[in-house]
């Protein structure tokens, strides 16, 4: 049986997301690699995009340079533009018309109110360099100076040429072409995308062009363009800073004191996806049983607002076998714990639920000791001085603590001619170097686990919670950010 192909002569339109029953008759469902752009299927990367004759019919103007050729109608009488029409209505040659779809192009008084706008892009022949425009209606304006794009549009270099136009997830890609440079200048990508989210814990915010005037918000919500790289951390450029520091801990890092390096490098992740190169390494030798603390400086009115998460590597050698322990997420958003009063460093107390009901004596002497959970060997002890009476929960210590004690079996004692044992646990003390203990407010049963925590000016993000303790990834933090 021989095979048969089926020939398609004209194909209207490409409708997608639909029933069966409410696609035309002269239109598809599916585009593999094509799209049909006047009356012609031209090859194309992907499905291509949402497309139909009654799209440019905004551009049926009477009266205006687009004129219309009677002797070019389909069969139910609707309209088709030749390039030489919109090339004069331009006043260059274009190199593609370019249906724009994104949902907040809705509402956008530059736009035509239904989701999409049409955006003329022209290479200039000699130089290279991009000019976008799109059609408002009666005329064709500058995309970035009308006020549909926030951000000015930036000097973009592409080969003169049949260029790639990616439309995917509502994000607008016009690639440069088989070109590295042209005339001396670099060869890049237009991103264009709607950006409307809050940044560095939600200290950095998006709003409208009147909340920002007002101070309400930080900068404008809308439609950005960037350069389609996704570029690494340059930390000698971009103002990152990184402080690299250590700190004491309980643990037993590097126990024989000898010098212990470790290097480190970074990435970037953009709109979420994207996760650049590793930046150039840094490095940290450690002290006996210490542990990082890095520290990052985002200039904030200077933030590329694609970067949505910073990545930390670490590695035993300076140029192989990075592996990721830290994702700082720029664009985290809680509704748990922001800050409360009353909040001191687990270094200097002990908080121990279960003590609440003991009857202290502010004459008798008490020590309190903590060990690891199953552990045989000797309690590590600290004085105490509570008041008299019951509800006693939170304990301060005579001497600063060095270890890391959540939830570690702990004693309580007091003296009488030697050191009597009134109570413990097998578990239930939080102290130490990962813990902040909150002094006037019980933060109640909830687990405040992936909540942030700002105190006193840092941002920390909390591991887990019990009651009045608050556990955090103490290991990396960023100072929060300040209105530029």
């Amino acid at each position: 049986m021989s095979n048969q192909v089926l020939k398609i002569t004209h194909v209207k339109g490409l409708v997608t997301h639909a029933d069966p029953q409410d696609i035309p008759v002269d239109a598809v469902s599916r585009l593999a690699n094509l799209r049909p752009v006047n009356g012609k299927l031209v090859r194309t990367f992907g499905y291509g995009q949402n497309f139909s004759r009654d799209r440019l019919a905004v551009l049926r103007q009477e009266g205006k340079s687009v004129y219309w050729d009677d002797s070019k109608v389909w069969d139910d009488g609707d309209y088709w533009l030749d390039n030489t029409d919109i090339d004069e209505s331009l006043g260059d040659p274009f190199d593609h018309v370019i249906v724009f779809e994104n949902r907040n192009l809705g509402y956008c008084p530059y736009a035509t109110g239904e989701g999409y706008v049409i955006i003329a892009y022209l290479v200039d022949t000699d130089t290279g360099l991009v000019t976008l425009k799109y059609w408002d209606g009666d005329s064709w304006e500058l995309l970035a100076s009308t006020g549909l794009m926030v951000n000015a549009l930036g000097s973009y270099y592409h080969h003169k040429g049949n260029n790639p136009v990616i439309l995917h997830n509502e994000i607008l890609r016009i690639l440069p072409g088989a070109t590295g440079k042209i005339n001396g200048n670099n060869a890049e990508g237009i991103w264009i995308g709607y950006i409307d989210r809050d940044i560095f814990d939600e200290h950095y915010t998006a709003g409208t062009s009147e909340e920002v005037s007002e101070e309400t918000a930080d900068y404008v919500k809308g439609f950005y363009n960037y350069s389609n790289s996704v570029p690494a951390p340059d930390i000698s450029a971009s103002g990152l800073d990184p402080v690299l520091t250590d700190e004491p801990t309980g643990g037993s890092l590097n126990p024989d004191g000898n010098e212990l390096v470790y290097f480190y490098r970074l990435s970037y992740v953009y709109d979420g996806v994207n996760e650049s190169a590793l930046s150039e390494t840094l490095s940290k030798s450690f002290k006996q049983n210490t542990f990082l603390k890095m520290a990052l400086t985002f200039t904030k009115a200077e933030h590329n607002k694609r970067i949505t998460a910073v990545k930390i590597y670490r590695s035993s050698y300076a140029d192989a076998g990075f592996q990721q322990i830290h994702t700082l997420d720029l664009t985290r958003k809680t509704d748990k714990l922001k800050s409360v009063d009353g909040m001191a460093s687990g270094l200097s107390r002990f908080y121990i639920p279960g003590l609440a009901y003991y009857n202290f004596d502010n004459t008798e002497s008490y020590r309190i000791g903590v060990r690891v959970p199953g552990d045989t060997g000797a309690f590590t002890y600290n004085a105490i001085s509570p008041p008299s009476g019951t509800g006693n929960v939170i304990f301060v210590t005579s001497s600063t603590l060095s270890g890391d004690y959540w939830d570690y079996e702990w004693i309580l004692e007091y003296y009488d001619a030697s050191w009597v044992p009134i109570d413990s646990g097998t578990s239930g003390v939080f102290a130490g170097t990962h813990t902040f203990i909150s002094t006037e407010v019980d933060l109640g049963n909830e687990n405040q686990a992936g909540g942030i925590l700002y105190w006193p000016s840092i941002a920390y993000e909390i591991k887990e919670s019990v009651n009045r303790a608050i556990r955090i990834y103490i290991a990396i933090h960023i100072p929060i950010p300040t209105r530029p």
